[in-house]
């Protein structure tokens, strides 16, 4: 019990870091169809705040809308196209990289009432421990040289007697003449 104890209180601990990170105030607005802006809510994100989220969606009609926020660098970037239905119960999650909002995501929640701000931090990801190949890869030097060291005398190709007869080796000039011959014989027949 004290560890999960311990576990919330550190997990606390670095979320108001990430929200002490995030400063600033923005908006959610709703588009239509025919581009008609409709204010969703504005929200605050300071120190001792955290985040403020104020809905201020009162003449929203259910249907289809392109969401769109601006906060500080994110400016006037539509992030979703959602079917909106009153009342509203939407889950607003804000990922943030290096002190820098970079995404802005919202998806429906029946369990929420209104609109529920979740901060989210990206960071460095694990890295994998590199292990020794076991295959040793050669440059074309090194290659050469160990051929050099295996061959020991010079033995070539040319050096190296075939016991071959005339036949066994020149037999496919054989069969060539001896067709040749056939047609040329038949046609002197004729």
């Amino acid at each position: 019990m004290l560890k999960m104890i311990q576990l919330l209180l550190i997990l606390l601990f670095h979320l108001r870091a990430v929200v002490a990170s995030l400063q600033g105030t923005g908006d959610l607005y709703l588009l239509n169809n025919l581009n008609e802006r409709y204010s969703l809510a504005t929200f605050e994100a300071g120190d001792e705040v955290g985040i403020n989220l104020a809905v201020t969606a009162n003449r929203i009609t259910d249907g289809e809308y392109k969401v769109c926020g601006t906060f500080q660098d994110y400016y006037d970037e539509c992030f979703s196209f959602i079917h909106i239905k009153q009342p509203l119960s939407y889950e607003l999650e804000l990922v943030v990289l290096d002190d820098k909002l970079v995404r802005m995501s919202i998806h429906a929640d029946d369990s929420i009432d209104g609109i529920v701000p979740l901060i989210k931090e990206v960071g460095n990801g694990p890295i994998p421990e590199s292990i020794k190949l076991k295959k040793r890869t050669l440059t074309y030097e090194a290659k050469k040289k160990a051929q050099r060291k295996d061959t020991g005398t010079a033995a070539f190709e040319e050096d190296v007697v075939e016991n071959k007869t005339f036949l066994q080796k020149n037999w496919k000039y054989v069969v060539i003449g001896l067709l040749a011959y056939v047609f040329l014989s038949s046609g002197s027949q004729k």
